[in-house]
């Protein structure tokens, strides 16, 4: 859960048939490398999300912990669909 009482939750399969939800990715700033955050979401709905700031997440590439907001997100289609 995100600050303010939001959700944002891994897709259902009715949402991945509809093609509405995508992962949200962050660059990591050590190794420049996209990372997923764990959070997959409608971009037009994150979009108008007031939560600016979101949950930390641990870097699976640098293994530090990173702080990020919504002007870092960055969208993706789950590779797995």
């Amino acid at each position: 859960m995100l600050p303010g009482g939001a959700l944002l939750a891994e897709p259902s399969i009715d949402q991945r048939r509809e093609g509405s939800v995508n992962r949200i990715v962050i660059k990591c700033p050590q190794t420049g490398k996209m990372i997923y955050t764990g959070y997959a979401m409608d971009p037009a709905i994150f979009e108008a999300s007031p939560i600016e700031e979101m949950d930390p997440v641990e870097c699976p590439a640098c293994r530090q912990t990173h702080r990020w907001t919504k002007k870092d997100a960055r969208f993706e289609r789950d590779p797995n669909e």
